[in-house]
This record gives structure tokens, sequence and C-alpha cells, in this order.
């Protein structure tokens, strides 16, 4: 309402100039961040996804390892 663009012309626009849908894109954000909070906290997996707004802690380390290509806890080792 406040563009002044309905959510499907947004949506296109969104994935025409990102090659992500909305939704995606916020998803990336989150595993973003999940990755610092990982280098930079003593919080645990299920304290992180928590914090990210993932209501299960596996369904949280399978959307990461999709996005990453590691698990959390790899991630973590790692960095």
């Amino acid at each position: 309402d406040c563009m002044k663009m309905n959510y499907r012309y947004l949506a296109s626009l969104f994935h025409s100039k990102t090659g992500y849908t909305i939704h995606q894109y916020h998803t990336r954000l989150r595993i973003n961040e999940a990755c610092r909070l990982l280098r930079e906290t003593s919080w645990n997996i299920s304290e992180i996804s928590s914090e990210l707004g993932f209501a299960d802690p596996l369904y949280f380390s399978s959307v990461f390892k999709k996005i990453t290509g590691v698990s959390p806890s790899r991630y973590l080792e790692h960095s």
C-alpha cells in the first residue's frame, strides 16, 4: 500500500532484480545472521534458531545446510 504497488507486481520486480523470491531473500538474510551469531556468540543452535524465528531447530539446521552447504555444527567447527 505505502509503495502504491500490489504485492504480485512488487514480488515480480524484486525477483527480476535479485534472482530470488522475497521469501528466499528473507531466508538468506536469516541464515546470514545465523552465521554471524555462530561466529560471534556462545549460543547453541537451538538458541540461534529460536532467536531467528525458526520454531524447530531441526528445520533450521536443514535450511541452514541447504543454503550454506554445511550443517550449523560443521560451520561452527570451521569458523
